[in-house]
């Protein structure tokens, strides 16, 4: 993966390591940067000052698309000892995107917080940096909301629509090179989109940055074969430029996002992120009472099933933790046939202590064989909510997709 950022922060290296008698710790330079995951988000240690500089380093991989991040770092003794000399910046692949701002002390400790959303997909660096004379701090630095790694993509991998990656997390990185060819050559992945007015963003982050020829790459989204949007460019330095696209309806949606590159003997080097999709969906059978509701959850939100009408009612359950404090969460039901055929006998309903707190049938989907219903959590009241799918249409089978938007 590339790493542009090395180049903006070289200098703050070279001058911590002209200093005499200096020992640096395994990860006190860029280039030993520890790692951190989804699974490992989290690191402690404690950190000597000195006049010139000292730090460490921290990477994370980034989906851009405005996916949300926060970047938290402890330390103590904190402010009262340090003053503003000891916090953290971040580094993105184009240079600085921002520094921790302070937050509430606890006790001697102190705190410092950033919260990123920016269009820039790629590798991010953290710099934890203390400027004080002699002055030692235990930290815990953590990033929460981190995206799986980024995933390696060849050339030949996904060349084709019928070779296309299927995204599965509602985060998502990958980075490739894309040989250019004057007929066009190409790389395609697909995304299911939960709807819902959550918003789908795409960006690809490509390098060289050549303006003589960087309009010949880009990526498209395309549904079933129309075009939803293109890419815009929205950032570019010498070295990269940031392409971007954002989807936001109701209805749910398979996509399929299509890199391209008309630049013969040109290779694109790109990083794509995708953020708001959902994870792959899951095959719901037997979920026909409440005690027997499948569980979504932030990271598995999405379950597909199919119930066979009754005039007496038939039902599919599934159950989710909802966080309260007046965030939004909706659900979104979309199925097939549509309202021709099923009127207003197809939908969902929510409860909460065995209340209903809600209910949204099936009207028009985004074509006429599907229908689409959805609605909208916002309550103070955290905890479990459970959905009710419901078929009360006895010559029906109606097959469904059910999502839940908004959970954390």
């Amino acid at each position: 993966m590339r790493r542009v950022w090395l180049r903006v922060i070289l200098a703050v290296f070279l001058t911590l390591a002209l200093v005499p008698g200096v020992v640096l710790a395994d990860n006190s330079t860029p280039e030993t940067a520890v790692q951190f995951s989804q699974s490992d988000s989290s690191a402690s240690g404690t950190l000597t000052g000195s006049g010139s500089g000292a730090f460490r380093y921290y990477l994370f991989d980034y989906p851009g698309g405005g996916a949300p991040i926060t970047v938290h770092l402890t330390w103590d003794p904190g402010w009262g000892l340090t003053d503003a000399a000891f916090g953290f910046n971040v580094y993105g692949p184009s240079g600085q995107v921002g520094q921790g701002k302070r937050g509430e002390d606890v006790g001697a400790a102190s705190t410092a917080q950033l919260d990123l959303a920016t269009e820039e997909p790629g590798q991010y660096l953290v710099q934890v940096y203390s400027y004080t004379n002699g002055s030692t701090s235990a930290f815990t630095l953590e990033v929460k909301g981190l995206a799986p790694q980024a995933v390696a993509v060849g050339v030949a991998d996904n060349a084709s629509p019928g070779q296309a990656v299927a995204v599965h997390d509602p985060a998502y990185l990958a980075t490739g090179s894309l040989p250019g060819d004057g007929g066009g050559s190409y790389s395609y992945f697909t995304v299911e989109y939960p709807g819902g007015e959550t918003e789908l963003g795409i960006s690809l982050a490509v390098s060289p940055a050549n303006w003589l020829f960087t309009d010949g790459y880009g990526f498209n989204v395309y549904e079933g074969g129309t075009l939803v949007v293109g890419g815009s460019e929205t950032d570019r330095t010498a070295t990269l430029a940031t392409k971007t696209a954002t989807v936001k309806r109701a209805a749910p949606g398979t996509f399929e996002v299509q890199i391209f590159n008309y630049v013969s003997g040109v290779t694109a080097d790109y990083t794509l992120g995708i953020s708001g999709g959902v994870s792959q969906v899951m095959a719901a059978a037997g979920n026909d009472s409440p005690e027997k509701a499948v569980l979504l959850t932030p990271t598995a939100n999405a379950a597909r099933g199919a119930i066979a009408g009754n005039s007496g009612g038939a039902f599919a359950f599934f159950g989710f933790n909802y966080q309260g404090g007046y965030e939004p969460v909706t659900i979104v039901l979309s199925s097939r046939p549509g309202v021709d055929l099923t009127g207003q006998g197809v939908g969902v309903m929510l409860y909460q202590d065995g209340q209903p707190v809600g209910d949204a049938p099936v009207g028009t989907g985004i074509t006429v064989d599907t229908g689409l219903a959805l609605h909208t959590l916002q309550s103070d009241v955290g905890g479990y909510y459970l959905i009710q799918v419901y078929n009360y249409i006895s010559y029906v089978t109606a097959e469904y997709n059910v999502y839940v938007v908004g959970l954390r």
